[in-house]
């Protein structure tokens, strides 16, 4: 396995302490990665991502998890970002159930508790650099598929997503060539996206359709 080398890696950390920032950025800064924007605010987490989104994001969920969560399901179904795809790992200082199913149902790539070490951070990012979970577009969820593992049968067709943070770790992609693939990996990915919402949307029509014929009746 190739050394990963993230020196040109854009990472995004969005945290309200700003002491809690500062230790990500720390113990990012160990890990190798030069190129990090911080923010303190869910807005201008949003807004970073929709002018320039980051190779990966970390994003701290205490204190206004509904709303993050909120805002990583609709960056993950299009609507707040040109990348929905980008690797997205949330932290958290108190790990419940009902947190960790509203993150899991957020599409997010991962959740991590802290405090985290700086091997335990390097570890799961190496993980979605080398093994990342393909993703799945269902009815109210787009993102990474849950159910490996569980024994339970599925005929949910898994993809890809595009991932520049591996591009960039382990490829050594050019700027230009990532700036390429990205690009077209983006649109075949984006036109899966509205290709499942249109047979979302055509299949709860027809079920109104039906529901509507059986009253009439």
């Amino acid at each position: 396995m190739s050394r990963l080398s993230y020196d040109s890696v854009d990472v995004l950390i969005y945290d309200p302490v700003a002491s809690n920032r500062t230790a990500t950025r720390a113990t990012l800064y160990a890990l190798g990665f030069r190129r990090t924007e911080t923010v303190s605010t869910l807005e201008a987490f949003i807004e970073a991502v929709q002018t320039n989104a980051p190779d990966i994001a970390l994003c701290e969920a205490q204190g206004a998890a509904d709303e993050l969560c909120a805002a990583i399901q609709d960056m993950r179904q299009g609507g707040a970002s040109h990348n929905p795809f980008i690797v997205i790992i949330v932290t958290a200082w108190e790990k419940s159930t009902g947190l960790i199913n509203r993150v899991v149902s957020s599409g997010a790539d991962d959740l991590l508790l802290r405090p985290f070490s700086t091997a335990l951070l390097g570890q799961r990012i190496e993980a979605h650099i080398e093994r990342r979970k393909g993703f799945v577009i269902t009815t109210d969820y787009v993102g990474p598929d849950r159910r490996k593992g569980t024994g339970r049968p599925s005929n949910v067709e898994l993809f890809e997503p595009p991932n520049s943070l591996k591009m960039k770790a382990k490829d050594r992609m050019s700027g230009e060539a990532i700036a390429r693939k990205l690009d077209t990996e983006l649109k075949a990915a984006r036109e899966k996206l509205t290709s499942e919402k249109l047979r979302r949307d055509a299949f709860q029509i027809c079920i109104l359709w039906r529901l509507i014929q059986d009253a009439k009746r």
